[in-house]
Parts: structure tokens; sequence; C-alpha cells
């Protein structure tokens, strides 16, 4: 997370953090001043920063409101796929290039069969390596982290 955040994010790409991620999530954002000492402190606490990361309760720095059961995985998969859908119809802005669409994902999600078809209707996949990781990108990332995939 700390190569993706600091290195390899565009401002057009949109990221979906997994729950058990969240506190990295969060010091990152506290480290580019969207994030405060006291959200952090109430980690998981009502009014505090969420464990699962929301738009709602957290913010805009949030891209994809998550959960458990693979759920970031899915919902870039299929982003990635609106956005091109979006493009190839004429109703995107062409001078804004496309983002990427990338989950954080683990284990757990790894047991939950709707990964595997949101990966099935990706299509289009390539592999490349970042940070020694495997990567399967389908418009968007889905790199192969130690136990899990970091997708999109």
């Amino acid at each position: 997370m700390t190569a993706l955040y600091f290195d390899r994010l565009r401002p057009q790409d949109r990221v979906a953090v997994k729950p058990h991620a969240s506190p990295v999530f969060h010091a990152a954002n506290y480290l580019f001043g969207r994030q405060s000492v006291a959200k952090m402190e109430g980690l998981r606490q009502f009014g505090g920063a969420q464990a699962y990361p929301s738009r709602v309760k957290d913010g805009p720095e949030v891209d994809f409101s998550t959960g458990s059961v693979g759920l970031g995985v899915a919902i870039t998969s299929f982003a990635s796929l609106i956005q091109d859908y979006v493009r190839l119809h004429g109703l995107a802005d062409e001078t804004r290039p496309p983002g990427r669409h990338i989950a954080i994902a683990g284990d757990a999600e790894l047991d939950e069969g709707n990964i595997y078809e949101a990966l099935l209707e990706a299509g289009n996949t390539t592999f490349e390596t970042f940070g020694g990781l495997w990567i399967t990108t389908a418009r968007a990332w889905i790199p192969l982290c130690r136990t899990g995939f970091l997708a999109g």
C-alpha cells in the first residue's frame, strides 16, 4: 500500500481498501493531510475512522465503500467495465485520462466466489510485475500478493 499510495497512484485512479488494511489507509491519508489524529485515535468507534472504509462515514478520501466478502474486487472490476463502456460510447470527457480501478484484498476475500466471477467478467487480461508481485491487468490492476489480490 505504501508503494501504491506514495508512488504508483495517479489522480484519476480509484482504490477499494479492504477492512484489515484500513489502518494503513487512514495513516496514509493522515500523511496527505486528509485525516485527523482524533479520528484515527477513534478507529472503529462512533465518529472515528471506520474499519470498513466508507464514503459516507469517512469522507471523500474513500473511493469505494467496502466490507468483507470481496466486495472491493467486484466493485472495482465493474467500475472499470463501466468506465470502458462510457468511453467507448463517447459519453466521457476524452480530455481526461482513464483511471485504473484497484482493490486491496486478502486471503479471506479469496474464499468468496464473487471475486472470481468479477475477474472473469473483466476480460482482456495481461500480466506485468509491480514491486516483485505478479499483476494481472484487466483494464485495471490485479496484483497477486502474498495471500491475496490487489485487484481492480
